[in-house]
């Protein structure tokens, strides 16, 4: 009959579906037995594919692998910076396992805003927006915003990925970006700088430890 109701206690947004439209001008009518003031929004929403957001993300927004070292050095050295001025970053355990899934990632990504060095799984994140009432679209790890055209496939790390073993779930990553298999080399995470006071003082800190075309994904 052309209406759509709405809870205002859900927070969520009134899909107006295309066939209550007509082309030309259309005209919305806000009625509500409360009394309190309303403000009515209309936006204008992109509707795509999981499949075609997917292929946009892979195919506009990879990172070559030297920008993806570069992204590692660079979160290093804001470890050397921050906090202990005495602490030095010498290497660091990278799981190679998406935080939503806690399985191997085959297309790990970070937003442009994430600092840190760890990823998460592009289709592991797609499902669970396509799968939720209200898509968030954040990072998982940061909560940074994680839009589709924000989104970053890290080079360096599917590399590494293809590089090990399946059954490997992380490895230990260097200053200089080489990395190991963390279950055969377990190296310290940091070390402190030699004092003058004492320079044998090597002293060790351990850090403690379905694809389905046919359901579009709403791009807000």
């Amino acid at each position: 009959d052309g209406r759509c109701r709405k809870d205002r206690n859900l927070d969520e947004a009134l899909i107006i579906p295309h066939h209550v439209l007509c082309s030309g001008w259309n005209e919305m009518l806000l009625q509500s037995d409360e009394h309190e003031a309303h403000v009515l929004v209309v936006q204008l929403l992109d509707c795509k594919s999981y499949a075609d957001v997917r292929l946009q993300v892979v195919r506009d927004h990879t990172l070559p692998s030297e920008r993806s070292r570069e992204h590692l050095i660079e979160s290093f050295k804001k470890m050397n910076g921050g906090g202990d001025a005495d602490v030095v970053a010498s290497a660091m355990r990278l799981t190679l396992q998406c935080p939503l899934t806690r399985s191997r990632m085959s297309t790990p990504v970070r937003t442009t805003n994430c600092r840190h060095i760890e990823c998460f799984d592009l289709d592991a994140f797609l499902q669970c927006q396509r799968a939720a009432r209200i898509p968030k679209w954040k990072c998982p790890l940061c909560s940074a915003i994680a839009h589709p055209c924000r989104l970053r496939v890290c080079t360096w790390l599917t590399q590494i990925i293809e590089a090990t073993a399946s059954t490997v779930p992380e490895v230990i990553i260097e200053a200089d970006g080489s990395f190991s298999d963390a279950a055969k080399q377990v190296p310290p995470n940091r070390k402190r700088k030699a004092s003058s006071a004492c320079v044998a003082d090597t002293s060790i800190v351990k850090s403690e430890d379905g694809d389905d075309p046919n359901n579009p994904i709403v791009l807000d």
